[in-house]
This record gives structure tokens, sequence and C-alpha cells, in this order.
């Protein structure tokens, strides 16, 4: 079976003998990354499809074979629209969330596994890829503010209100992983996953699902989808964002649930090391990614007061309980 990380050897071997060989290499290995994320830019379509089905509706017919092209349609259609600046904006910070937003989410890709392949292995990925993540709040508050408007300053609390409250779980949650393991190197939790031949996802069964809905509240979809929730706030922070801001903003939403369920494949469901390799990676993000539709087509919103009671006051406290469990069991087995 031939892995990722073998390609990218066999590659490496070819292009390093030639001049500038190194950086030939790099822009190779990120053309190809940049193109696996672009291609799961289609889960909007994905979404738009299974959505109407469990809705009892047909989604996109139309637009080529089984409305396929409808995402390119609508980017087409988003290109061409005017960015309108609101009355009163700051442009400097009203821009700068667009470059937060997408940056930081492809960096953390060089420390997150794809497949069998890594760009950088650290012993602190983990912290640093997690790091990188949670510059998300920050840019949709800058943005929010400096919007000029009610409903975006409204959508921009929410989030920081949620989202860091939820990386707090989060950060709960893989406390388990990580003093079973020793290590926050992720190739170094997929390598002890595949050595005792199980997932986290069983023998960490509440970090498991505390870790589920701390994802689904980092990447702000149902039922944690008070950041934008058209009933109430129009399109929530992004109310003044228009055009190609809007697209970018829309296309950063996706990288960080790729990146966040590649993640999430590698800290609990064993990643690359167990059936099919690289394969059985990509068709675990697959799934995973098919759940979060399926969450968003039926769960209802809840309201923030709901969000913020059940993380407090319920799955942080698991969370230590589970952690300090963890401690007792790994201190009697020695």
């Amino acid at each position: 079976m031939i892995f990722m990380n073998d390609f990218f050897q066999f590659v490496y071997a070819k292009v390093a003998t030639l001049p500038f060989g190194d950086v030939l290499f790099l822009f190779i290995m990120g053309t190809i990354l940049f193109n696996i994320t672009l291609i799961y830019g289609f889960t909007g379509y994905i979404e738009m499809k299974l959505i109407g089905h469990i809705h009892s509706r047909k989604g996109p017919v139309y637009t080529g074979p089984l409305g396929i092209l409808q995402p390119i349609a609508d980017a087409l259609k988003v290109l061409q629209k005017e960015v309108i600046f609101p009355h009163g904006f700051d442009r400097f910070l009203f821009t700068l969330p667009l470059f937060l937003l997408t940056i930081p989410n492809f960096l953390a890709i060089i420390f997150i596994p794809v497949g069998s392949f890594i760009v950088f292995q650290s012993d602190y990925s983990l912290l640093i890829a997690l790091g990188l993540l949670s510059m998300s709040p920050i840019a949709i508050l800058l943005g929010s503010w400096a919007s000029n408007s009610k409903y975006s300053t409204l959508g921009g609390l929410r989030s920081a209100g949620m989202t860091m409250s939820y990386e707090v779980l989060l950060g709960v949650a893989i406390a388990s992983v990580i003093v079973t393991t020793g290590s926050m190197d992720i190739v170094k939790i997929v390598e002890y996953q595949a050595a005792h031949g199980l997932w986290f996802a069983v023998m960490q069964p509440f970090a498991f699902l505390l870790f589920l809905v701390g994802t689904i509240a980092a990447v702000e979809r149902n039922p944690f989808d008070l950041v934008e929730a058209e009933s109430e706030l129009v399109s929530g922070w992004r109310t003044e964002y228009g055009g190609v801001y809007f697209l970018v903003t829309l296309i950063a939403e996706y990288i960080k649930l790729f990146v966040v369920l590649l993640l999430f494949t590698s800290l609990f469901l064993g990643g690359w090391m167990d059936f099919a390799g690289d394969v059985g990676f990509f068709v675990k993000v697959l799934v995973l990614t098919l759940l979060m539709v399926y969450i968003r087509a039926t769960a209802i919103r809840l309201r923030l007061d709901q969000i913020l009671a059940k993380v407090w006051h319920k799955y942080i406290p698991l969370g230590i309980l589970n952690f300090i469990i963890t401690l007792g069991v790994l201190e009697v087995l020695g």
C-alpha cells in the first residue's frame, strides 16, 4: 500500500537534486494540499443536496449534472456583486479578519497530518494547531466591531462568548488523551492508537463525545449556530460583508471545518494507521462531514444562555471528572 508520505518522499527524491529543489518541492506540496482543501469546498454542494432531501426538497438540480456546478455558479454570482462598505466603518479592521480567518487555518494544516503526511512534526503540534484554530473568534470580534452595525456586533459578541467557552471544553477533552499518551505530538497520538489496536473514541468515549460537541461549536454549526442566526441577526457578524468579502468568510468556514475534522480523525479515530491507510483516513473525514451535515439539518438552535449553561455546568465538569478518572486509572496501571 502506497501512503501519501511515501509519495511525497518519492517526489522529494526526484526534485531535490534540481536547482532550487527544496523550493520546488514545497511549491508542489503546497499546491497538492491546497487543491485537497479546495476540493473539500464542494462540501457545500453535499450540504445543499443532503439537507434538501432531509427536508423533502430536491436541492440544486439545474446547474450541471445533478446540480454539481451550483457552488461554482454561486461563487461567480458573488464575485460579480459590489462590495458596499458600511457608513462609519474602520477599513483596516474591517479587512483584517479576512486574513485572520484564512491564513491561520491554512497554517494549522502544516502541523496536522493529512493522511500519513505531515509537513512539520513537532512535540507540540497539537498545542500549536489549537492555537492557530483559536484565531477565529478574535477575527470575528474585530470584523463585527469594525462594521459599525448592531447586527454584526451582536453576532461577534455571541461568537466570543460561545467559541471561547467551548475552546476550554476542547482543551479539557484533549487533556485525557495527552496524559494517556504522554505526548502532544499528533503523530505519536496516532501511533499510540495503532500500537494498542484501539481508537481513542473507544479508550476515551467521554473525551470523544465532549470533543465532538466542542468541534461542532468551534465551527459554529447547528445547534450552536448563534453567530449567524438569520431569523434574528440577518447574517450575524457577516451582515455588512458583501461580494468577494463575504465569499472569503464563507470559504474560511469550510477550511476550518476541514482542518478540525482532520485533527478529530487523528486524535480519536486512529488516523491513517488502520484499515485502508490514507483512503481510510479520508473516508473517516467524509463520514464526519456527513455527520456534521446531518446534525445541521436536524438540530434545533439553542439560545445563548442554554449554550453557555451546558458547557460550564455540564460539559466542562464532566471533562474534568473524566480527566481525574484517567489519571487514577493510569496510576493504578502504573
